[in-house]
Protein backbone atom coordinates (compact mmCIF):
# COMPACT_ATOMS: atom_id res chain seq x y z
CA UNK A 1 0.00 0.00 0.00
CA UNK A 2 2.41 2.65 -1.28
CA UNK A 3 1.55 6.64 -1.61
CA UNK A 4 0.29 7.25 2.23
CA UNK A 5 1.81 10.47 1.92
CA UNK A 6 2.51 12.71 -0.52
CA UNK A 7 5.61 13.83 0.88
CA UNK A 8 7.48 13.65 4.19
CA UNK A 9 5.82 17.29 5.78
CA UNK A 10 2.76 15.38 5.14
CA UNK A 11 4.10 12.51 7.63
CA UNK A 12 5.66 15.24 10.10
CA UNK A 13 2.72 17.24 10.27
CA UNK A 14 0.40 14.31 10.75
CA UNK A 15 2.62 13.21 13.87
CA UNK A 16 2.53 16.33 15.10
CA UNK A 17 -1.39 16.67 14.89
CA UNK A 18 -1.58 13.13 16.79
CA UNK A 19 0.29 14.62 20.02
CA UNK A 20 -1.96 14.68 23.02
CA UNK A 21 -2.15 18.34 24.34
CA UNK A 22 0.12 19.32 27.17
CA UNK A 23 -2.80 20.42 28.78
CA UNK A 24 -4.79 16.96 28.47
CA UNK A 25 -1.83 15.41 29.90
CA UNK A 26 -1.55 17.84 33.15
CA UNK A 27 -5.25 16.96 33.66
CA UNK A 28 -4.67 13.70 34.10
CA UNK A 29 -1.55 14.34 36.80
CA UNK A 30 1.25 14.26 34.45
CA UNK A 31 3.85 16.89 35.43
CA UNK A 32 4.14 20.36 33.45
CA UNK A 33 7.81 19.76 32.10
CA UNK A 34 6.90 15.37 31.35
CA UNK A 35 3.68 16.45 29.74
CA UNK A 36 6.05 18.83 27.51
CA UNK A 37 8.42 16.42 26.18
CA UNK A 38 5.70 13.34 26.04
CA UNK A 39 4.04 15.88 23.49
CA UNK A 40 6.98 16.74 21.54
CA UNK A 41 8.05 13.28 21.43
CA UNK A 42 5.80 12.79 18.19
CA UNK A 43 7.43 15.81 16.69
CA UNK A 44 10.84 15.41 15.52
CA UNK A 45 12.44 18.77 14.81
CA UNK A 46 14.18 19.69 11.33
CA UNK A 47 17.84 19.37 11.39
CA UNK A 48 20.08 22.25 11.40
CA UNK A 49 22.00 19.91 8.68
CA UNK A 50 20.55 17.29 7.36
CA UNK A 51 21.83 14.10 5.86
CA UNK A 52 21.77 11.98 2.79
CA UNK A 53 18.96 10.05 2.72
CA UNK A 54 18.87 6.57 2.43
CA UNK A 55 16.75 6.03 -1.24
CA UNK A 56 16.17 2.51 -0.27
CA UNK A 57 14.63 3.62 2.69
CA UNK A 58 11.82 5.60 1.19
CA UNK A 59 10.01 7.94 3.71
CA UNK A 60 11.76 6.53 6.32
CA UNK A 61 15.04 7.23 4.93
CA UNK A 62 13.66 10.89 4.48
CA UNK A 63 12.41 11.21 7.99
CA UNK A 64 15.87 9.87 9.54
CA UNK A 65 17.87 12.39 7.01
CA UNK A 66 16.40 15.97 7.29
CA UNK A 67 14.42 15.12 11.20
CA UNK A 68 16.37 14.86 14.77
CA UNK A 69 13.99 11.43 15.33
CA UNK A 70 16.47 10.58 18.46
CA UNK A 71 13.62 11.10 20.56
CA UNK A 72 10.78 10.26 18.17
CA UNK A 73 9.20 7.39 20.24
CA UNK A 74 6.11 6.39 19.05
CA UNK A 75 4.65 3.62 21.83
CA UNK A 76 7.95 1.49 21.94
CA UNK A 77 9.32 2.42 18.98
CA UNK A 78 11.74 4.36 19.07
CA UNK A 79 14.13 5.90 15.86
CA UNK A 80 18.13 6.36 16.33
CA UNK A 81 19.15 9.35 14.97
CA UNK A 82 20.88 8.30 12.03
CA UNK A 83 20.79 4.43 10.26
CA UNK A 84 23.53 2.03 10.53
CA UNK A 85 24.28 -0.88 7.89
CA UNK A 86 24.78 -3.87 9.46
CA UNK A 87 25.13 -7.20 7.78
CA UNK A 88 22.35 -7.67 5.62
CA UNK A 89 19.76 -4.63 7.01
CA UNK A 90 19.67 -1.14 7.83
CA UNK A 91 19.30 -0.40 11.52
CA UNK A 92 16.55 2.39 12.46
CA UNK A 93 16.09 1.96 15.69
CA UNK A 94 14.58 -0.24 18.68
CA UNK A 95 11.38 -1.77 19.65
CA UNK A 96 12.01 -1.63 23.25
CA UNK A 97 15.64 -3.40 23.70
CA UNK A 98 15.37 -4.83 20.28
CA UNK A 99 16.56 -3.87 16.78
CA UNK A 100 14.26 -1.92 14.16
CA UNK A 101 15.78 -2.84 10.88
CA UNK A 102 14.69 -2.46 7.48
CA UNK A 103 16.00 -5.57 5.04
CA UNK A 104 18.43 -4.16 2.52
CA UNK A 105 17.28 -6.93 -0.06
CA UNK A 106 13.42 -7.03 0.08
CA UNK A 107 12.97 -3.51 2.01
CA UNK A 108 10.81 -5.41 4.68
CA UNK A 109 10.69 -3.68 8.57
CA UNK A 110 11.05 -5.85 11.20
CA UNK A 111 12.16 -6.64 14.71
CA UNK A 112 14.98 -8.93 15.51
CA UNK A 113 15.83 -9.82 18.57
CA UNK A 114 19.04 -8.28 19.88
CA UNK A 115 21.89 -10.20 20.71
CA UNK A 116 20.13 -13.49 18.21
CA UNK A 117 21.86 -13.02 14.80
CA UNK A 118 19.20 -12.05 13.03
CA UNK A 119 16.12 -14.03 14.86
CA UNK A 120 12.65 -12.09 13.74
CA UNK A 121 10.14 -11.49 16.61
CA UNK A 122 8.05 -9.32 14.31
CA UNK A 123 7.35 -8.68 10.74
CA UNK A 124 6.73 -4.98 10.73
CA UNK A 125 5.89 -3.27 6.76
CA UNK A 126 6.13 -4.11 3.50
CA UNK A 127 8.61 -1.17 3.43
CA UNK A 128 9.43 2.39 4.55
CA UNK A 129 6.96 3.68 3.34
CA UNK A 130 4.32 1.02 4.79
CA UNK A 131 6.20 1.52 8.36
CA UNK A 132 5.60 5.23 8.36
CA UNK A 133 2.57 5.34 7.75
CA UNK A 134 1.07 2.65 9.99
CA UNK A 135 2.72 4.23 12.48
CA UNK A 136 1.01 7.57 11.81
CA UNK A 137 -2.04 5.48 12.75
CA UNK A 138 -0.88 4.38 15.58
CA UNK A 139 0.89 7.62 16.65
CA UNK A 140 -3.07 9.11 16.65
CA UNK A 141 -4.26 6.08 18.77
CA UNK A 142 -1.91 6.84 21.41
CA UNK A 143 -2.32 10.24 21.42
CA UNK A 144 -6.01 9.57 21.91
CA UNK A 145 -5.32 7.61 24.11
CA UNK A 146 -3.19 9.99 25.87
CA UNK A 147 -6.03 12.57 26.08
CA UNK A 148 -8.85 10.51 27.36
CA UNK A 149 -7.67 7.26 29.41
CA UNK A 150 -10.77 6.18 29.51
CA UNK A 151 -9.97 4.63 25.80
CA UNK A 152 -7.62 2.51 26.75
CA UNK A 153 -10.56 0.30 27.72
CA UNK A 154 -12.18 0.67 24.33
CA UNK A 155 -11.10 -3.09 22.99
CA UNK A 156 -13.18 -2.38 19.81
CA UNK A 157 -10.99 0.64 19.20
CA UNK A 158 -7.76 -0.98 19.82
CA UNK A 159 -8.80 -4.15 17.56
CA UNK A 160 -10.27 -1.20 14.64
CA UNK A 161 -6.53 0.13 14.63
CA UNK A 162 -4.33 -2.64 15.05
CA UNK A 163 -6.75 -3.82 11.69
CA UNK A 164 -6.07 -0.66 9.65
CA UNK A 165 -2.13 -0.32 11.03
CA UNK A 166 -1.70 -3.86 9.82
CA UNK A 167 -3.58 -2.83 6.07
CA UNK A 168 -1.59 0.38 6.08
CA UNK A 169 1.94 -1.87 6.84
CA UNK A 170 0.77 -4.20 3.38
CA UNK A 171 -1.32 -6.56 5.34
CA UNK A 172 -2.47 -8.96 8.25
CA UNK A 173 0.88 -10.79 8.46
CA UNK A 174 2.35 -7.25 9.95
CA UNK A 175 -1.05 -7.42 12.44
CA UNK A 176 0.91 -9.36 15.15
CA UNK A 177 3.10 -6.77 15.54
CA UNK A 178 0.74 -3.99 16.27
CA UNK A 179 -1.37 -5.60 18.44
CA UNK A 180 2.17 -6.02 20.30
CA UNK A 181 2.48 -2.25 19.60
CA UNK A 182 -1.02 -0.93 20.77
CA UNK A 183 -1.51 -3.52 23.82
CA UNK A 184 -4.51 -5.20 22.09
CA UNK A 185 -3.37 -8.84 23.53
CA UNK A 186 -4.04 -7.06 27.11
Amino acid sequence: MKGNFVNLSEVVESLCRAAPSVTALESQGVPHCDAIKMAESYCPPVRALPRPAVASLGVLGQLLAQYECGDLEIGMVRFYSDPVIRDRVWLVGQVETDALVVDTETGEVRVEEEGSGGRILWRCAMDGDCFVASLVVAADYFGQVGAKPELWKDAALCRRTVSRCAEVAGGSQYGGFFQMLLGADK
